[in-house]
């Protein structure tokens, strides 16, 4: 896992493509042009990009909660690997 830190949240999304962090530096744009995306499909795109920081922090509150009621229970501990999964992933692991 990587120690370096993403850019805080809350992100947004300006002009249909762009993605700005809070304190108003663009930090991304979902191209539309080197992959062939439609404008919607890059819009699209941006607001899941900037919704990554709320997205890892519910991940992470999901799993404190996972935590307290797993208990053995196998449903919950598949929950909490796919969680977990997306965690490190979020943060530069595989």
């Amino acid at each position: 896992v990587t120690t370096t830190k993403h850019t805080p949240g809350p992100w947004c999304v300006e002009h249909e493509t762009e993605i700005i962090a809070a304190e108003g530096q663009r930090i991304a744009e979902a191209d539309t042009r080197s992959i062939n995306f439609t404008g919607g499909e890059a819009n699209a795109n941006a607001h899941l990009i900037a919704a990554a920081p709320d997205l890892l922090a519910a991940c992470e509150a999901a799993t404190e909660v996972i935590d307290c009621i797993c208990d053995g229970d196998d449903k919950a501990g598949c929950v909490r690997c796919l969680v977990k999964t997306a965690i490190a992933k979020a943060r530069g692991g595989k």
